[in-house]
């Protein structure tokens, strides 16, 4: 996705943990910034707590399915009744279903994402891989981000206990937009922004250039 204005989106995948992701708010509520997090069911039904914490701090939810396994690998039934899961367990959670589905690992096919259109959902992935999960030093993902960033870029950080790195990098990353007069957005705000959503049209544009270990 590419727009005139200067605006990207921060996105964070959670699989499990407390201790980064409430790290990982507190630097976004520091920064003043805005995200979307990527949550998967039963983290979600773990923490209620941050759940609440990431919709009243004004971020936007979003699935990353009901269990960390790559979709593309399951028939077609089991797809739909795993992406059914996650919204179910989301609009239980909250009052409301997602709007947005990232597949475990970025594992994406016309089956995965017909599935999430069924339930209502937008597929998004990214154009900016952070590589946080390869815990290069928080240095490192800054450089990565600042570097490659553009206008309508999607950035894929991870925000589980073992993405320690992750919160050191928030602040310093999002201190260089604003410097450069770019404005961290949630997904809806993005597509408001450019005119166009983030899903089949772009998916080929924000494919993972590396594997997303759980």
């Amino acid at each position: 996705m590419t727009t005139d204005k200067s605006v990207i989106a921060l996105t964070f995948n959670i699989t499990w943990g407390e201790n980064v992701p409430v790290s990982v708010l507190d630097r976004l509520k520091q920064a003043g910034a805005k995200a979307t997090f990527f949550v998967s069911t039963p983290w979600a039904k773990a923490h209620p707590d941050i759940v609440q914490r990431i919709l009243k701090e004004g971020h936007e939810l979003a699935s990353l399915g009901s269990r960390p396994v790559d979709l593309t690998r399951y028939p077609r039934e089991v797809v739909f009744e795993e992406i059914k899961e996650s919204v179910r367990a989301l609009d239980e959670l909250t009052g409301k279903k997602p709007m947005f589905f990232r597949p475990p690992n970025g594992g994406l096919d016309d089956i995965v994402m017909e599935a999430a259109t069924d339930s209502g959902m937008v597929t998004v992935l990214w154009n900016v891989d952070s590589h946080d999960w390869s815990l290069p030093g928080p240095d490192y993902i800054v450089r990565r981000v600042v570097s490659r960033v553009k206008p309508g870029s999607i950035i894929l950080f991870n925000a589980s206990d073992s993405n320690r790195d992750t919160p050191d990098a928030i602040t310093p990353i999002i201190r260089s937009f604003k410097e450069k007069g770019i404005e961290t957005v949630t997904l809806p705000e993005l597509i408001n922004v450019s005119g166009t959503t983030p899903a089949t049209g772009d998916a080929s544009r924000m494919a993972p250039s590396e594997p997303q270990p759980w």
